[in-house]
């Protein structure tokens, strides 16, 4: 179960602004009740509330690379922003494609430890709002499609594969992918 910790407060006491007792205080209670607790990297690089409960997944996204969760002995997602967050314009579905596994500096024990990966779009970071979609909204809808598809495939081709570093994305791949989608509606 996430339970986010993105962007928290210091390991100070848990006030509006230091999380760490609060995000321990979840852990605690998810592993009670058999459920495995998984958090942004902050919840081991910032806050350390996941530091001493290694069944807690992170989520590396942004200002460490997934190794070093590994390297503390946490199993880990690799959500890189700068690869995989489709509201960027700046990554190219090449980009996107690659050996997961292979991005950082991973021991093979370190590799057994990373789950697959993760892809995200941010409203945040895209201007424009799908709550309310009426036909002012099409313009909208069709652009954010564009951010979406047919990368998110192309990214979830890596996570799929990544234990397979031969791969190759190619011109036809891509063109694949996307008339795939296509014929399916997306």
């Amino acid at each position: 179960m996430n339970i986010g910790s993105d962007e928290t407060g210091s390991a100070a006491p848990c006030t509006l602004a230091n999380t760490k007792s609060f995000e321990v205080a979840i852990i605690k209670h998810l592993l009670s009740i058999g459920k495995t607790p998984m958090g942004w990297e902050e919840i081991l690089f910032k806050t350390e509330a996941a530091a001493a409960y290694k069944s807690v997944i992170v989520d590396s996204w942004a200002r460490t690379s997934w190794s070093q969760a590994a390297e503390a002995g946490h199993k880990v997602v690799m959500s890189n922003d700068g690869l995989f967050y489709l509201d960027s314009s700046g990554h190219s579905a090449r980009a996107m494609w690659l050996n997961i596994s292979a991005h950082g500096d991973a021991t093979p024990a370190q590799a057994k430890l990373l789950l697959g990966g993760e892809t995200s779009m941010w409203q945040d970071r895209y201007v424009g709002s799908c709550l309310f979609p009426n036909a002012q909204d099409r313009n909208f809808s069709e652009s954010v499609h564009g951010c979406i598809w047919p990368r998110a495939a192309i990214a979830a081709g890596s996570f799929w594969g990544f234990y397979n570093s031969t791969k190759t994305l190619d011109e036809a791949t891509f063109n694949a992918t996307h008339a795939r989608l296509l014929r399916r509606g997306i």
